[in-house]
């Protein structure tokens, strides 16, 4: 291991680095992910973090997609069946709830009314956002890889799940820090907004505390700063209107979850951007 060189936590290389003890223990790809989660918490798994020449932070270990795949391709598990469904997600989280219904509020604070504005969530999950902008007159629609989610965002909230497609606003609320490569998904997004539409875009505010890649790793393959986005976002064509940055020093908090009142979680950048 390098010295001298910030850390993170390692997840995704489960394969190469649980191979002396595959022969040992039969588990599955999920119990595997589970016993790498405890130990993580308990500090014992770490890489190197490094800087891409594009700003980008990344865990320095050599990903193998496929394990990726196979990582977030398990985790769309059925948590309980409503109608017949079966469905998954974190919409019985009250804090979970809340990161998501912050977003649409801020969003319509700072560019007005969304009533009869076109919204597509990209990465909507169980869909508990897409409603919160429908709720302030927006027309929605969503899509995710998750199926189980999206079979909540359906049965519960009867949103329309479909590729992207021309529309007002892109919502795009933690996503890019689970992808390897950010520019695709960027140019998509920005390709799909109407004349003057914006896209919002969250991610976790990635920096380095004493020694560590805070908000990196786990299941954050890249880890962003709000200059590094700003770049990424107007390398897409976009003109960055507006940034709410916290690193865990913000004033702005609700008083009761004591998180950041327009991310609703910590640590977080949140940039609006129009084409």
């Amino acid at each position: 291991m390098r010295t001298n060189v910030p850390y993170g936590l390692i997840y995704f290389d489960l394969d190469r680095l649980l191979a002396p003890w595959r022969e040992r223990i039969e588990a599955s790809d999920l119990e595997w992910d589970l016993i790498v989660a405890l130990l993580m918490q308990r500090g014992q798994m770490r890489a190197p973090v490094a800087r891409c020449g594009c700003g980008l932070l990344y865990v320095d270990w050599p990903f193998d997609q496929a394990r990726i795949d196979r990582f977030y391709s398990g985790r769309q598990t059925a948590d309980h069946v409503v109608d017949g469904v079966a469905i998954s997600g974190r919409a019985t989280s009250p804090a979970n709830v809340y990161s998501k219904l912050a977003l649409p509020l801020h969003v319509e604070a700072v560019l007005g009314s969304l009533s009869g504005k076109l919204v597509y969530d990209l990465g909507c999950a169980e869909g508990i956002m897409a409603e919160g902008f429908r709720r302030l007159g927006a027309t929605v629609a969503g899509g995710d890889l998750d199926q189980g989610k999206i079979a909540y965002a359906r049965a519960v909230f009867d949103l329309d799940v479909g590729d992207i497609r021309p529309t007002d606003i892109v919502v795009c609320f933690h996503v890019l820090e689970h992808l390897v490569r950010v520019e695709p998904w960027l140019a998509t997004m920005a390709g799909a907004l109407n004349p003057g539409g914006h896209l919002v875009v969250s991610v976790p505010n990635a920096t380095i505390r004493d020694g560590i890649g805070v908000e990196m790793g786990g299941d954050h393959l890249i880890g962003f700063s709000a200059d590094v986005l700003q770049a990424h976002v107007e390398r897409a064509g976009l003109r960055v209107v507006d940034t709410r940055v916290d690193d865990g020093s913000t004033t702005d908090r609700d008083p009761v979850l004591g998180v950041p009142s327009w991310s609703g979680r910590p640590f977080d950048i949140t940039m609006i951007a129009v084409r």
